[in-house]
Formats: C-alpha cells, structure tokens, sequence
C-alpha cells in the first residue's frame, strides 16, 4: 500500500496536481494501518516484550514517519504531498528492508510496561519521524537553492512548491 500510494503521489506531482490526491492518501492510510495491526500482532505473541535491534527499530520508525505524514496531510499549507515523493518509497523500502533483514543472534527482550518507558519510546519513535521529515525538507531546499543558483532548472524544480512555501 505504501508503494501504491508512492506511485500515485509521485505520478500527480508530476503531472503538476497541486492538490493532494485523497486515493494516494487513503492507500497509504491502509498501509500504516496494516503496519501497526503486524506491529501489534508481534507485540501481543512476545506479551509486550520487543527486541530492539534494527530490525524492530526500523519499523517502529517508518510507522512513526507514516503517522506523521498521514497526519500533515490533512494539515492545509503543508506540502505533504511533495514529501511524498520521497517518503513514500522510503517508507516502502524501509518496510520490505524490515522484512529481509536478518533476526539478530543474541536476543534481548525488554518488557515494556511501565507508562513512563512506553511514553518516552513513542515520543522518541515520533522525534526520529519528524527528524526524518525535516532531513527530507532541508535537503529539497538545498536542491532547489544549489539549482537556483547555478541556473540549472530541471523538471524536478518545477515539481518541488515555491522556496518561501518549503522553507516556511
């Protein structure tokens, strides 16, 4: 579904739709949904307990990232739909990667049950989305401003929003 949504986005984007495409939205809102049900489902089978290695780590990131934006979507003025072309295949490899990698040898389990470690886990989980989603702003903005001043606008540099919009 992430993949799915990616390919819409992308292909609106390029077609120069400014407006956000709601079947894009709705396919990657089934993907973070069937996302968090495995992640669930993991959870419940090991009773809460979670090795974090980056297998785990990266999953719960790339949830993170689909939370945040599925949720900047719906927030008017931001450029979501921009971002999506890059965070949605990200989202997607990141997703397949978490599937292929390896389990690691020596397991750890933590138990996580105490509200406190549950909360500083998800807004740590959220901060490395919001970190990620910003990485991805910051380098659009350095692409557009090296391809300003060197003169060199491509079909990408139309597709990104104005440089005021993304810097603000």
């Amino acid at each position: 579904a992430y993949g799915m949504g990616a390919v819409l986005v992308t292909y609106r984007q390029l077609r120069g739709h400014g407006e956000p495409s709601l079947l894009g939205w709705w396919l990657v809102a089934l993907g973070f949904l069937t996302h968090l049900v495995a992640m669930s489902s993991t959870l419940m089978i090991h009773h809460g307990e979670v090795a974090f290695d980056l297998k785990v780590s990266l999953e719960f990131v790339s949830l993170a990232v689909a939370l945040l934006y599925l949720l900047s979507c719906r927030i008017p003025g931001v450029e979501a739909p921009v971002v999506g072309i890059v965070v949605l295949p990200m989202l997607a490899l990141s997703v397949l990667a978490s599937r292929v990698l390896p389990q690691a040898h020596r397991i750890e389990l933590l138990t996580v049950t105490h509200p406190i470690l549950i909360a500083h886990l998800v807004m740590s989980l959220l901060a490395y989305g919001l970190l990620t989603i910003a990485a991805i702003f910051a380098l659009m903005d350095a692409f557009q401003d090296h391809a300003l001043k060197s003169k060199h606008l491509g079909r990408l540099f139309h597709v990104l929003p104005a440089l005021y919009r993304l810097e603000t």
